[in-house]
């Protein structure tokens, strides 16, 4: 696996974060999976980069944690959202993983226009507006999905979610697995019903219904004495 790196890194929130965080920022980068996850397990990274695991797992937590001078407003500037005990969600992975050089941008559009021009009709006046309707129809399908969904964060991440889950599966099919799975967290705790963009990514609309509707109990927070100080 490989991963791109920007100049925009090196003149963003991360300024003066240190060379453990950039270390472990580059990792994510190049190991983040399709759907959009990286597993993080610190005694690794720190062989791995040559750093304390200390170090590595404050740097991890700090991605993990609000920043107001992110360039990205999704998820409060948050770069990872923690999944497991070493499982992250990559919030921007899709937007730099897909971002181009001025080159690149050129033959992505050439490829695009070629393969377009295969499919669309040769009169060049209904081109566009066809293209137009079709886009602008899939957004309007993945907003009613979204509407469904019993929790409201990560709109930008959870519609381009659904989309990718729209090429996989119908509309009325997703868009009935989505109300059912609404009505099975009604009146749970919603701390365990995941974000939209984790849930449609992970296919999990073809889990077991059974297991939509499970409460799980919060983790308890450690008393003032058990804290290591």
């Amino acid at each position: 696996m490989y991963g791109k790196a920007f100049e925009q890194t090196f003149t963003g929130s991360m300024v003066g974060s240190g060379p453990v965080a950039f270390s472990v920022w580059f990792y994510v980068v190049a190991n983040t999976d399709k759907d959009h996850y990286v597993e993080l397990n610190p005694y690794i990274l720190s062989a791995v980069i040559g750093a304390d695991k200390a170090d590595i797992q404050k740097a991890i937590d700090g991605f993990c944690s609000p920043d107001p001078d992110s360039r990205c407003s999704d998820h409060e500037g948050r770069k990872l959202i923690k999944e497991g005990q070493y499982l992250y969600f990559v919030t921007g992975h899709e937007r730099f993983r897909n971002t181009r050089n001025g080159d690149d941008r050129r033959e992505y559009m050439r490829n695009y226009m070629a393969e377009r021009r295969k499919v669309l009709p040769v009169n060049k006046v209904n081109c566009k507006p066809q293209l137009a309707h079709t886009e602008a129809e899939a957004d309007t399908k993945a907003e009613a999905i979204y509407k469904e969904y019993p929790r409201k964060v990560g709109k930008a991440d959870a519609l381009r979610a659904i989309r990718r889950a729209l090429a996989k599966l119908d509309f009325p099919t997703l868009l009935e697995k989505t109300r059912q799975y609404a009505a099975a967290r009604k009146g749970q705790d919603p701390y365990f019903t995941p974000h939209p963009a984790t849930w449609f990514n992970r296919q999990s609309y073809n889990d077991d219904p059974a297991e939509w509707a499970r409460q799980e109990q919060r983790p308890s927070k450690p008393s003032d004495k058990s804290r290591v100080v």
